[in-house]
């Protein structure tokens, strides 16, 4: 698969000011069929406005905390791809389509693309109708993540505002559950 790489956020769409690498993997990691039990159960996740769009949630990995190559971090998104389209993964019995974040980000700073912003991924339970979601791959409970991912996923951001025409909220995992997700830093 051809992979481009964009100086911008979701769709696509340039963004005035965001230098953000974000490299769009979703023909490496496409989606697929909701499947219970081996049956197709439907194609792909919902779609949705991107007016209902109002928060960007902020998750980690709980995995290793180091450095990647560029040719790693692929390899990585193709391994947490094959875990969400598991069965089990997100409740007993069914696989999931795809990748239940938008987006990865590493240490390096690189982004990677993996979920449309058009589609109600699995990323917050009972949220995920109106959010979008980047997981920084590592585990930043209680250490700081790289300057790299954080000015990366600060200018994603943006760029998804302006994508969106309108600011919406940014909160961390936590916020809407009984988990530490992503950090105490």
């Amino acid at each position: 698969h051809r992979r481009q790489r964009v100086q911008h956020g979701p769709g696509n769409k340039k963004s005035e000011g965001s230098s953000a690498s974000v490299i769009d993997f979703r023909a490496d990691v496409p989606d697929g069929h909701w499947l219970k039990n081996g049956v197709g159960q439907g194609y792909g996740w919902d779609s949705r406005s991107l007016d209902i769009i109002d928060v960007f949630t902020v998750h980690h990995t709980v995995s290793a905390n180091r450095d990647w190559s560029e040719l790693e971090e692929q390899l990585h998104v193709k391994q947490i791809y094959g875990q969400h389209i598991a069965e089990g993964r997100f409740s007993p019995g069914w696989s999931a389509p795809g990748i239940g974040y938008n987006w990865r980000a590493f240490p390096s700073g690189r982004i990677y693309y993996v979920g449309s912003i058009e589609t109600v991924r699995a990323a917050v339970a009972n949220e995920n109708d109106h959010i979008v979601a980047v997981a920084i791959v590592g585990t930043i409970t209680d250490i700081r993540p790289t300057e790299a991912v954080i000015e990366a996923v600060a200018q994603l951001k943006a760029a998804v505002d302006a994508s969106l025409g309108r600011e919406i909220a940014t909160q961390p995992h936590r916020f809407y559950g009984n988990t530490q997700c992503p950090c105490n830093t």
